[in-house]
């Protein structure tokens, strides 16, 4: 398998992996932001969530990354203007 033409943005060298599925195991990998607009209720800040499923890693460096499946980031342009950033 041939490395791709696209370069590591932290180590710049053209050793990215191709595209793979990134398979979750003990713990899940997620983008989560909190509604704007929405009052805190019992379980706190209502928030969407859009699931990180697949990546390349540089075989120079060891960088990993991750991005969405085409789905979740549509959702995620769709939905971007009512949401802020979650840093709880």
């Amino acid at each position: 398998m041939a490395p791709s033409d696209l370069a590591c943005p932290l180590c710049h060298e053209k050793t990215l992996t191709p595209l793979t599925r990134l398979r979750q195991h003990h713990t899940s990998a997620v983008l989560e932001f909190a509604v704007r607009g929405e009052k805190p209720g019992f379980f706190g800040t209502k928030t969407k969530t859009y699931a990180v499923r697949r990546a390349r890693a540089c075989l120079s460096c060891g960088h990993v990354m991750m991005g969405l499946w085409e789905d979740d980031l549509t959702a995620l342009k769709k939905d971007i203007d009512g949401l802020a950033a979650d840093l709880s």
